[in-house]
């Protein structure tokens, strides 16, 4: 039987179980509810939290959506509802249609109700925030709906003719389910005379990934090349041209830091097949030690300043200027149109290569826009492998590890609780 916790519940409901932070008639399980310990990983199939969320101060606030992913089996689900700060504030300056009294009804929404000492908001959220939040926390995906329909609360509150709230479905799922079912053999006769991909690599590497590439190539029958040393402009230039050569259709570049499967590749395939305007397509991957994805408007010609890619796409794809080579299916024939060498560093106007300088990689995205090359970013998610730094949490957390980017930790930025105590009291240390 499929086990469900209603955090935040205060009355008794069929199925559900009741966590709260204050004991009551019907709670079954009292406590804060960014610590959930005493269950086992997987064990809810089901969590439904109603404006409790907003409860936690920024650095609790994460550490409790993890906490509830934890406990979520690998097909569960989160019924989430939240204040939606954009129309609470747009309900509260309308002064012609809301007296003072009503208007403090809105401030008790944003800050909470203060009846105790645990009725206070600490974190507010719009659309942007909160499916941020929720995909940090690990969650697959995330639906925003109308109503949660489950149970007769804040998440239904509407002022006005509209919901207070931001109600969604954030589901965990496995992603072992997209990737064991084989290609179809159509599929992959076609893909495999059409592509050949290259990966660049350093001569020493980490291996985690390699099977990335090992079970996607395999999977569609691609073939391909490698080429390493600190030359990576030549090696992409050679291999480019090789695959002219042998007469294929795209070349698709792989980084070896890059997550994906053969049904990414599948996705790339058949969204520039379907567009044989573009010459240029790439997923979305994100920056190394930035939120933003890898890709952007140039807005300027020299490409010196780059817009970075938001809004929605049309058909599967969006126009963008500038990319990465992660995983990026190239159109062969479009080469053409670009002059000798195609990847070329450039210095400044200075002639150094200090800052307004373009490597070989944004330089080859300047000259193809010059050309009148189509770029896009395709509608298709591939991760990033990034080094992170794992720390155990503090006493109070119940040493739930924390991760931090190496980035941030080698410029400093340690969690408070892991600082040394010498160093805090400014001690020098003795030798023994």
């Amino acid at each position: 039987m499929t086990r469900r916790l209603h955090i935040g519940g205060q009355m008794a409901a069929d199925s559900w179980e009741l966590f709260n932070i204050t004991e009551n008639v019907g709670v079954d399980h009292v406590g804060n509810a960014k610590d959930l310990s005493r269950f086992r990983d997987r064990t809810f199939g089901e969590i439904y939290s109603s404006h409790v969320l907003e409860h936690f101060d920024y650095r609790d606030m994460p550490i409790a959506l993890k906490e509830w992913h934890r406990v979520l089996d690998s097909q569960g689900k989160l019924f989430l509802s939240v204040p939606n700060l954009d129309v609470i504030f747009k309900l509260f300056l309308d002064k012609e249609k809301f007296n003072k009294q009503e208007r403090i009804k809105f401030i008790q929404m944003v800050y909470g109700g203060h009846v105790d000492n645990h009725d206070i908001h600490n974190v507010g959220f719009d659309r942007d925030i909160i499916l941020d939040m929720i995909r940090q926390a690990g969650f697959a995906k995330c639906e925003f709906v109308k109503e949660l329909g489950i149970f007769n609360d804040c998440s239904k509150i509407e002022v006005d003719g509209q919901l207070i709230s931001l109600n969604l479905i954030a589901h965990k799922e496995k992603l072992e389910d997209f990737i064991n079912p084989p290609v179809e053999e159509e599929e992959k006769s076609k893909i495999c005379k059409d592509v050949m991909f290259f990966m660049s690599l350093p001569r020493l590497c980490f291996t985690d990934n390699m099977f990335s590439a090992i079970n996607a190539v395999k999977g569609l029958g691609l073939y391909g090349e490698r080429f390493q040393g600190v030359f990576w402009e030549q090696g992409m230039e050679n291999l480019l041209e090789k695959a002219i050569d042998k007469g294929y259709k795209y070349g698709l570049a792989i980084d070896y830091d890059t997550f994906y499967t053969m049904y990414h590749v599948l996705d790339l395939y058949n969204i520039i097949e379907r567009n044989p305007d573009v010459g240029i397509i790439s997923p979305l991957q994100p920056r190394r030690g930035n939120k933003y994805p890898m890709s952007g408007t140039f807005q300027d010609p020299r490409g010196d300043n780059v817009l970075v890619s938001k809004g929605g796409f049309d058909g599967g794809i969006k126009p963008v200027d500038t990319a990465h080579f992660g995983l990026t299916m190239i159109r062969l024939s479009e080469l053409s149109k670009l002059k000798k060498p195609w990847f070329q560093s450039k210095p400044n106007e200075k002639g150094d290569w200090h800052r307004g300088h373009k490597d070989a990689d944004v330089n080859f995205w300047i000259k193809c826009k010059s050309a009148g090359i189509k770029a896009a970013l395709a509608e298709v998610w591939i991760g990033h492998l990034q080094l992170m730094c794992s720390f155990c949490g503090p006493v109070e957390e119940n040493f739930v590890t924390y991760h931090e980017e190496i980035n941030t930790v080698l410029e400093g930025g340690l969690p408070k609780w892991t600082i040394p105590k010498s160093f805090k009291e400014k001690q020098v240390l003795t030798k023994s």
